[in-house]
Order: C-alpha cells, then sequence, then structure tokens
C-alpha cells in the first residue's frame, strides 16, 4: 500500500491524466512521506467521538501559549483565528489539496501535529513507528447513533431517513469502527509510544487529561492555558460563533438535547452488540450487552 502511495505520487494528473502537479511538488509528497515535515505528534480518532471539541480547545491552548487570544471563528469548521497548527496526516499535504485549513483558514508558521480517523495501517506515513500517538476512541452504540443521526439531519443524498433505521448502512459503518478499534488496539501492544483515552474520560475530567496529553506530546502548555482553551470549546461558546442553521447543516458538531438522544430500536442494538461482540479483538476499556446504557448528554 505504501509502494502504491509513492508511485500515485509520482503520476499525479487531473481526470485527463494530464499532469497538473509539478516534479518538485511530487517530489515534496514522497519527502513528506518519509520524514512529515519533521512533525513527530498523531492524533488518531473514531468519528463522532469529541474530534471537534478536543481539536479546538487543544488549539486555542496553543494559541494562549504563544500569546494570542485563543479565539476561533465558523467557516465551515472553527477556525483558530491566528492560524491551524494540525492537519490531517495525508501523504498530498504538500499539495494542499486534501486539507481545508489552507484553502480556509491560515496554518502556524510550524506545524504541531497531525491528525486521522484511519486505522494504523491505512495511513500511509514511514514515520508512523517514531511518533508519539494519541489514540482517542468512544462507546461505538453512541458513535452509531450520533452517525445515524447526522446523516438523516445533514446527509439527505445517503438515502438515510429519520426513525427508518434500515436506510442507514449500518454494516458498512460497524466494520470501518471494528477494523480502528483492531488496528490500533494490536498497535497498543507493540508501539513504543502511544496512549489510549476514552471520550468519556475526557469529559470527566477534560483539564487533567488534555494536560496529559501535551505533556505527552512535550509541548509545554500551561494549565491555565489549557482550563481556558477548554472553556473556550464548549458547546456554549461554540453556540456564539455559529448561527442554527449552520449548526443545523454542520455533520462535525451536535447540540442535540438528551431527549434526542438514544432512540435506537432494541433489534438495531441487538445487531450492533452481537457484531462487536463476535468481531472485536481490543474493546478498549468499552463493554457492550443489549442494555449498554447509551446516548449520555454531554457538555
Amino acid at each position: 500500500m505504501d509502494i502504491a502511495a509513492l508511485a500515485q505520487a509520482m503520476v499525479i494528473g487531473d481526470r485527463t491524466g494530464r499532469n497538473v502537479v509539478g516534479l518538485r511538488q511530487r517530489l515534496q509528497c514522497i519527502d513528506f512521506y518519509f520524514r512529515t515535515n519533521g512533525v513527530r505528534r498523531l492524533q488518531a480518532t473514531t468519528t463522532r467521538s469529541g474530534t471537534l471539541w478536543t481539536q479546538t480547545a487543544i488549539n486555542s491552548a496553543i494559541d494562549l501559549a504563544r500569546g494570542g487570544d485563543g479565539e476561533y471563528k465558523y467557516n465551515g469548521l472553527f477556525w483558530p483565528t491566528n492560524g491551524f497548527p494540525n492537519k490531517k496526516l495525508d501523504w498530498r499535504v504538500p499539495l494542499e489539496t486534501t486539507n481545508l485549513h489552507r484553502k480556509n483558514g491560515p496554518i502556524f508558521d510550524e506545524q504541531v501535529y497531525f491528525h486521522t480517523h484511519h486505522p494504523y495501517f491505512r495511513v500511509r506515513s514511514r514515520q508512523l513507528k517514531n511518533m508519539k500517538i494519541v489514540v482517542i476512541t468512544r462507546s461505538v452504540l453512541e458513535l452509531l447513533e450520533s452517525k445515524y443521526h447526522k446523516y438523516a439531519s445533514v446527509f439527505p443524498e445517503s438515502g438515510t431517513l429519520k426513525g427508518v433505521e434500515n436506510s442507514f448502512p449500518w454494516d458498512r459503518q460497524i466494520s470501518d469502527i471494528i477494523e480502528f478499534f483492531n488496528s490500533w488496539g494490536d498497535v497498543m501492544s507493540w508501539h513504543p509510544a502511544i496512549r489510549h483515552y476514552r471520550y468519556e474520560d475526557l469529559k470527566r475530567d477534560p483539564i487533567s487529561y488534555h494536560s496529559e496529553i501535551l505533556n505527552f506530546w512535550n509541548l509545554n502548555i500551561p494549565e491555565d492555558c489549557i482550563a481556558e482553551g477548554l472553556r473556550l470549546a464548549s458547546k456554549a461558546e461554540m453556540k456564539k460563533r455559529i448561527s442554527s442553521e449552520e449548526a443545523a447543516l454542520d455533520h462535525r458538531i451536535s447540540f442535540r438535547g438528551r431527549d434526542r438522544r438514544g432512540a435506537l430500536s432494541k433489534t438495531t442494538i441487538k445487531y450492533i452488540v452481537d457484531r462487536l461482540n463476535n468481531e472485536l479483538i481490543h474493546y478498549l476499556g468499552h463493554e457492550y450487552s443489549y442494555d449498554t446504557q447509551y446516548g449520555f448528554l454531554y457538555e
């Protein structure tokens, strides 16, 4: 897979097959695959596991520690006004075609960390074994219920309908999550520098755990900056920076109340739990049964 990615870097072209990327940029892609611009920090998260929250908090804390105000605005995502310190880890980063941060907002003069939603074996980078990796997971029932709601609300073209559970691609979504858990769970058994955190624990003690993450990454961020970054990343603060119309159309954020959560049928829950208990090798601190509680409301 790595060889295929490197080969693709050398033949990048448009849909007509005409090369539109110069040799210099192609060589930069190959260099990035081997060196990742010197950045050795990676955050790997399952989708719907608070990635936007924790990144907004971390990015604001980093900005505050640099003397900034930690502020951000909404422009299709919550953009730190003084620049993004993170990007998606992808071998095409030098092209700036796979990351919205360059297109919609400034980036810091130096990259701080990378992010991925992929399992370990799908990330194309020679530096993975040398990175300090933070893995964040969330209860699969929480993830799937949240994704089902968002698909029905934001992606009508997907065919997912509110109240029609069989319109959602459960098998594909479950398979993707199992792949993520099993892949990173295996990596935790041998990788020399990897930490795992549950979203539920990050919410329970956000300052302590985010401090631990930033210290693990060797980032000297004062605790008061972390606390203020977390305050700025709260849902109450996010709501001040996004209209209700924008929030309804954004697949990354959720302002649902308790009465709109945790409404999957017993049949669907049984199907999910059966697949998890049959196929999950690494539960990563989460447990699943037919009466597992889910649909919690977090601030």
